[in-house]
């Protein structure tokens, strides 16, 4: 239901930009323009498709905003309905993203011509927006960054009332560190944001658990890792 409400909007023209940290000149006035296109998105982010619900994309003409939109879930990722405003077919449509994970402002590559006519994309086939960042490593020069991506046994093991876990990342991205039972039951989550290349360690406090053998499993960048642990009261 919450799909057709979003697609009526976008027949509509309906705004439907929710909350978020974005910049206030996000915004546009559709009365103000004659016509309207259509743009079903999804959204790349350093060629991983990028699945937060709290990003925003905007579309511009030069530096004027024609649209913006976050995302809802459809075919099992987050998809974007932006309707661009404009009174000439043939100007420049340019795209910029509020990215959450690193609280900022990115421009996506390519552009479109508008048309006020035109439909880009379908929840079944999405059109592809797409941008970059780039994390600069401060430190001594010609020391090489190790790309692994490694999930160390938690110590102590077995445990009690805690236990310190320990992993490296090679590369940026959203890091996931789930702890599950034996039939498979998410427990806790320690960790779920974006984090840089290095190594960290995570104290994980099992108290309202009962004794028996646990996973910790590591997911990034459609990576996973996984250690079994064993609690004892």
């Amino acid at each position: 239901m919450k799909v057709y409400f979003r697609l009526l909007c976008v027949i509509l023209g309906l705004g439907f930009l929710t909350p978020a940290q974005v910049p206030s000149t996000w915004s546009v006035n559709p009365p103000d323009f004659e016509h309207v296109m259509t743009v079903t998105a999804i959204l790349k982010v350093n060629n991983q498709i990028a699945n937060e619900n709290t990003n925003v994309i905007a579309a511009f003409v030069g530096g004027e905003c024609r649209g913006a939109d976050t995302s809802i879930a459809v075919n099992g990722q987050q998809m974007y309905f932006l309707m661009i405003h404009g009174d000439t077919n043939g100007e420049t449509v340019t795209f910029k993203t509020y990215y959450a994970p690193l609280d900022t402002v990115l421009n996506n590559s390519g552009s479109l011509v508008f048309d006020g006519y035109a439909v880009y994309g379908t929840p079944d086939n999405p059109y592809e927006l797409t941008a970059t960042y780039t994390i600069v490593r401060i430190g001594p020069e010609n020391v090489p960054v190790e790309k692994t991506f490694k999930l160390s046994q938690n110590y102590p093991n077995p445990f009690n009332s805690s236990t310190t876990i320990r992993y490296k990342i090679g590369e940026p991205g959203i890091v996931n560190l789930a702890v599950y039972d034996l039939n498979g039951n998410e427990i806790d989550v320690p960790v779920n944001t974006f984090q840089s290349v290095g190594d960290y360690r995570v104290d994980w406090h099992g108290d309202d658990i009962s004794s028996g053998n646990y996973f910790f499993v590591l997911t990034q960048n459609n990576k996973t890792l996984t250690k079994s642990c064993i609690y004892l009261k």
